[in-house]
């Protein structure tokens, strides 16, 4: 019946075929697959509701092929009147086009893996994946009732139910839309999402042939992250001469995070120099470029700054010694009071 109701693709599924072919599948395979393990070529091939003339007589077809059919277990047929009468009730739903797909209106994306890319098989067939049927929010108000009814007021329940929804939004853009990188959490940051898939290719695709010291929060992270080794801010002396390197290097000429993100992997060695992404570059340039501001003007102002130096420095000398002829002078009329009060 779900082949009476959705028909392959034509073109695609002869494409799907032929590849198949070239790995030494033969048509029986290929046929007892399609009959035994349909859910392997839905995955590969689009299927199509067909419009309600097509689609009614297929359908018909298989009702009059096999509701007559006994069944073994019960000895009946497979359709009573009653059935009859639910199965008339469908072809003229079918006839009134509720079951054919809409012009111009397409059910599938690709499966995506957890860098955002198209998910392909062995074979090298892009993985489809279909949202017809039952939605997938389907029944998340049950879970909410079961979930937090009982426990959490008003506004505990409001921040509850937004950062289960931030959560369900963040999963299904991983599974539909490309490039959503994978982090491992939820916590997203813009500039995060829009550069690391560059950095993590660029980890992924580096020759390392060292094993790296990682502690037990840096194996966290690249578990997370898919990666051999984890993005951390710039930090240490090896890392601050890399960056100075690269600040220097001919084919450097001006500063560019992206850039330089992809140069910093020649200095990696998963000791005391990681890799960073362009986000973390630019903090740390930034920080940099405020530190020289500030010694510039620290030069500039060098003859002002002594002078105030010294200046607050005889106030501070001033005020200590003041407060010390104070506690003397205190210290002087209390023993005096002492005294007179033991005379």
């Amino acid at each position: 019946m779900s082949r009476a109701f959705l028909e392959y693709e034509p073109a695609k599924l002869e494409k799907v075929k032929g590849k198949l072919m070239e790995r030494g599948w033969t048509d029986e395979e290929i046929s007892a697959t399609m009959f035994y393990n349909p859910i392997f070529f839905n995955r590969r091939v689009e299927r199509i509701a067909l419009p309600p003339r097509q689609l009614y007589y297929r359908v018909r077809a298989v009702m009059v092929a096999f509701g007559k059919r006994v069944d073994s277990k019960i000895k009946q047929p497979l359709f009573n009147k009653e059935a009859w009468k639910k199965a008339k009730n469908l072809l003229d739903e079918i006839l009134e086009g509720f079951y054919s797909d809409p012009p111009g209106f397409d059910f599938y994306t690709f499966e995506l893996d957890k860098n955002g890319q198209v998910k392909k098989d062995s074979y090298g067939i892009a993985l489809l994946f279909s949202c017809r049927g039952t939605s997938h929010v389907e029944s998340v108000h049950r879970q909410y009732n079961t979930m937090f009814r009982h426990m959490s007021g008003l506004e505990m329940g409001d921040a509850l139910f937004r950062e289960r929804r931030h959560r369900n939004n963040i999963d299904v853009a991983r599974r539909r839309y490309l490039n959503v990188p994978e982090f491992g959490h939820y916590d997203t940051c813009q500039g995060l999402q829009n550069k690391l898939d560059e950095t993590v290719a660029a980890m992924k695709a580096a020759d390392v042939s060292w094993t790296p010291k990682l502690t037990a929060d840096m194996k966290f992270l690249c578990e997370a992250w898919g990666v051999k080794l984890p993005f951390l801010p710039v930090n240490g002396k090896d890392e601050f001469r890399v960056f100075s390197r690269i600040m220097f290097r001919a084919d450097f000429a001006r500063f560019d995070s992206e850039q330089m993100a992809h140069l910093w992997m020649e200095y990696v060695n998963g000791y005391t120099v990681y890799p960073k992404l362009p986000l973390q570059l630019r903090e740390y340039h930034k920080a940099g470029e405020r530190n020289k501001r500030i010694k510039r003007a620290e030069e500039r102002m060098k003859t002002d700054s002594e002078m105030l130096k010294s200046f607050l420095e005889s106030k501070v000398s001033i005020e200590i010694e003041e407060r010390r002829s104070l506690a003397v002078s205190e210290n002087e009329y209390q023993q005096n009071l002492y005294s007179q009060e033991i005379g």
